[in-house]
């Protein structure tokens, strides 16, 4: 489809229609085809801007449809979603603003198990078995380098059986 920029093809429609009343001022020859002629230019300019609205209210609604179907949003993320696991909460900070959370509701929390039969070690703080410290992410973040986040490697060694993944809205699903 041949992208058309309307707003060129109104203006040409406008200068045409001025072009045909001055040449009626200028000639002075108002004739029935002359008439004919600037009905057929205003009723195209007014179908045309009738198309042109269409597209744009189109247009603007896909727009917010896809700013809309980010879900989370970044901000959500940077402001609540980013900081813990899903139901836990952030009982502090760090002084480099890393979020200190804390597993409130007692959701199961199982190491993985590796090959070597050792388990994860990673899923709380040191000499804690609720809190976890994770590193603060800015907002909005690179996919491939979430990836390779301590929240990644949480949501897939930390799930509520051995063997499964941990549930964290806006993360899990990018791990």
């Amino acid at each position: 489809m041949v992208d058309v920029n309307m707003d060129t093809v109104k203006n040409i429609f406008f200068y045409g229609f001025i072009a045909v009343i001055l040449y009626i001022l200028i000639t002075g020859k108002l004739t029935r085809d002359n008439v004919i002629i600037i009905l057929m230019l205003l009723v195209g300019a007014v179908i045309l801007d009738l198309i042109y609205r269409a597209f744009k209210k189109k247009d603007k609604e896909d727009k917010q449809d896809k700013s809309s179907s980010g879900f989370p949003s970044d901000k959500y993320m940077e402001n609540v979603g980013g900081k813990c696991p899903d139901y836990w909460e952030v009982v502090g900070y760090k002084k480099n603003g890393d979020p200190i959370c804390k597993n409130m509701f007692n959701v199961p929390v199982v190491p993985k198990t590796k090959m070597n039969g050792e388990q994860y070690k990673h899923c709380f703080d040191k000499d804690s078995n609720d809190t976890k410290t994770f590193k603060k992410i800015k907002w909005p973040i690179d996919d491939d380098v979430l990836r390779g986040s301590n929240q990644c490697k949480w949501v897939k060694n930390c799930g509520p059986a051995d063997g499964t993944r941990a549930s964290w809205l806006g993360i899990d699903d990018k791990c």
